[in-house]
């Protein structure tokens, strides 16, 4: 994090395995979406990232509040635009965590599993997947246009 104004804190590809296929196959397609927008390949619906003082003060001016979901990709949008420094890291410990919530502790492979599976049997849970990869890729559109209100990063 000393060296860049936004790191993306990736899932390796073991990590992302343990999400239900309704959020790896919607999130593996903003993905590539956003990914193409900023022209290289980043795990942006991971949703995890760090920012230097800096990169926030830009982006308090120049991410408007309301869209959550769409800041994953908004926000590194923004960022590449600004002439920020952005970098990326994958990590082991982003498990889907929701198979979590109910234990008092960490879910072993055999329950993510099975939790997933329940969670795949639900129609609603892919519609909203696929409304928030929709989110996604809509914000980072949106970011690609959108005037900046501070000029590039020297």
């Amino acid at each position: 994090m000393q060296t860049s104004d936004c790191l993306v804190i990736a899932r390796t590809e073991g990590a992302f395995a343990t999400h239900p296929l309704a959020q790896q196959q919607t999130e593996r397609l903003s993905n590539q979406v956003c990914s193409w927008l900023l022209g290289w390949s980043l795990d942006l619906s991971a949703g995890s990232k760090a920012f230097s003082r800096k990169a926030v003060e830009f982006l308090l001016r120049n991410s408007p509040p309301g869209n959550v979901m769409g800041t994953d990709s908004e926000w590194v949008i923004l960022l590449e635009r600004g002439g920020f420094r952005i970098e990326a890291t994958e990590v082991d410990g982003l498990d889907w965590e929701t198979a979590d919530r109910s234990l008092d502790h960490a879910a072993d492979t055999a329950t993510q599993k099975r939790i997933a599976d329940e969670y795949d049997a639900d129609p609603k849970n892919w519609a909203f997947r696929v409304q928030v990869a929709q989110d996604i890729i809509d914000a980072g559109y949106s970011a690609l246009s959108r005037p900046l209100l501070e000029e590039k990063q020297s």
